[in-house]
């Protein structure tokens, strides 16, 4: 866990990076810096997002107006449900995760090209409308035309 200052109960804000990116590849010639925000909006202006990590719009989960692409509000799990309407298994919110940050959301995430994931959670306002600008960004990206090919920790 790494929080970004000034953040905390005496800022109001909460910036939990669980992890972005990887300690392996610090160093790593051409790599954005991992475990920082900077890093993640680096990561995010040069590689593709791989899609499968996205679960905003997935009918398993309960709508929510914090489900944004690979964004979800933080919240604990509810437990879960057989939906006969639905088919399938739908998974139920629970209470906040942070309950001193209850706006909190948590953004989760890959990369289709490089293995660079991350996790963090926040409820910092502006913060979340950089993130979510610079997903959209990339998801609207025409990423046909990259040079990038798959790389992982062996790169």
């Amino acid at each position: 866990m790494n929080t970004e200052a000034p953040k905390g109960p005496e800022s109001g804000t909460l910036v939990d990076i669980e992890h972005i990116g990887s300690p392996h590849t610090a160093g790593w010639e051409g790599w954005p810096e991992h475990g920082t925000i900077a890093g993640l909006l680096d990561a995010l202006s040069r590689w593709p997002l791989e899609r499968l990590w996205d679960h905003s719009e997935s009918p398993k989960f309960e709508p929510h107006p914090d489900r944004k692409p690979f964004r979800c509000p933080s919240l604990s799990s509810g437990g879960q449900v057989f939906s006969a309407k639905l088919g399938h298994t739908l998974y139920l919110d629970g209470p906040p995760c942070y309950p001193d940050h209850p706006t909190a959301v948590t953004y989760t995430g890959n990369f289709l090209t490089h293995s660079f994931a991350f996790r963090l959670n926040t409820d910092d306002r502006e913060l979340i409308a950089k993130i979510d600008a610079a997903i959209a960004t990339n998801l609207a990206r025409d990423w046909s035309a990259s040079s990038s090919t798959p790389k992982g920790h062996g790169q």
